[in-house]
């Protein structure tokens, strides 16, 4: 689900302007636009964006900041955390962040969307778009986290050892 004003309209943004999101929208593993998802599901975050000029750009970063219903934030995902630099990109096109396994827990979220060009910022959104997940079976353990107890669902495993 994108927030109530398209992103592509909104005149609250911050940056230089050299590069532009201009529409962020979700999808499975498969493609298929999302407006849901559901705990542990694979999930695509696409933003499509456009450069000023309309030709290609050198070192771009581009981040998405969520936050929870309290306006926390949980987690940045951010191309240059990952280890992943574009050094050049075209003019037009679309940032893919692949969420493997979302880990949030049931409930809303909101993020921003960040992008820099050549360590400047280009584009800042804040409350870019909305979304919400779902209980889902996170661990494959027949059994759904309760309310009240987190907004990220970790791997982990357990054992015992003795002395």
């Amino acid at each position: 689900m994108v927030a109530a004003t398209p992103v592509s309209d909104r005149k609250d943004r911050k940056g230089d302007g050299k590069l532009k999101i201009t529409n962020i929208y979700f999808e499975d593993k498969q493609g298929r636009k999302l407006q849901n998802f559901v705990s542990g599901q694979h999930v695509k975050v696409v933003a499509e964006y456009q450069s000023s000029t309309g030709s290609e750009l050198n070192n771009v970063s581009v981040g998405f900041g969520v936050d929870n219903k309290d306006g926390v934030r949980i987690v940045l995902l951010w191309n240059e955390l990952t280890g992943y630099f574009f050094q050049k990109i075209p003019g037009k096109g679309k940032f893919v962040c692949h969420i493997p396994k979302i880990p949030f827990v049931a409930g809303n979220y909101v993020f921003t969307v960040s992008s820099r060009v050549n360590g400047m910022m280009a584009d800042w959104i804040t409350n870019a778009a909305n979304f919400f997940v779902d209980d889902g079976d996170y661990y494959n353990s027949g059994k759904k986290q309760s309310g009240g107890q987190g907004d990220i669902l970790i791997e982990h495993s357990w054992t015992v050892e003795h002395d």
